[in-house]
């Protein structure tokens, strides 16, 4: 259900130039050789994914950052940044019996300092007449701080066998809407469990992100 979500959203991001001129039919970032920068701000559906991440489901939470964007060469950037996304997933474990079913939510809230190195390609689309911009780029990830919380209480659990570091690979689109403003769907893929043990479990974090960025 929730990829269905993420493909409703893609459809309404092509189809939103067609509500207004929404920018010329050239790269922005070609217009100066220094440095821009944008800022951003959005949501982020967390998640894991691995063999023993079974009946994990997404956890909605926010993410923010900032990103260095420069041009190398034509329709081509280097990208570098700095973000701050709220991480985890939810599980619902049944803990009743079948004459009293009982469903109780687990939730692990991670908090990630997020640093993506890479690139990103300029193409556009004549038919809408928009800018389009595709990334992928490894991305170090920091744990600043992960507790379990369970359904119904409010005091958090710490968990001190979280990796505190995290590599993954981003990928993502972007489009540029109206003046400076820059819309960003990714998704960030991790590459190695986030639990540190010496015989660690295949769990890995996966999220998607919708971000409105401002780019000066």
């Amino acid at each position: 259900m929730f990829h269905v979500k993420f493909v409703v959203i893609i459809i309404l991001i092509n189809f939103f130039p067609l509500f207004g001129n929404i920018n010329q039919n050239n790269d922005y970032f070609n217009q100066s050789t220094q440095f821009h920068f944008a800022f951003y701000m959005g949501m982020i559906a967390a998640s894991e994914y691995g063999y023993d991440a079974k009946e994990k489901d997404y956890k909605m939470g926010y993410t923010c950052g900032v990103s260095t964007i420069k041009r190398i060469a034509d329709n081509f950037h280097f990208r570098f940044g700095m973000y701050y996304s709220q991480k985890g997933y939810r599980n619902r474990v049944d803990t009743g019996n079948d004459n009293n079913r009982e469903i109780t939510i687990y939730s692990l809230h991670s908090n990630y300092f997020e640093l993506p190195v890479g690139f990103q390609f300029f193409m556009p689309i004549n038919q809408y007449n928009t800018n389009w911009y595709f990334q992928i780029c490894p991305a170090y990830n920091i744990d600043a701080r992960s507790k379990m919380k369970k359904d119904g209480v409010s005091k958090y659990t710490k968990i001190n066998i979280i990796n505190n570091f995290d590599f993954g690979v981003i990928c993502g689109i972007n489009l540029m809407l109206y003046k400076s403003f820059i819309l960003d769907l990714k998704s960030n893929i991790g590459l190695n469990s986030i639990i540190d043990t010496p015989n660690p479990p295949s769990l890995k974090n996966i999220t998607f992100s919708l971000l409105l960025g401002y780019v000066i």
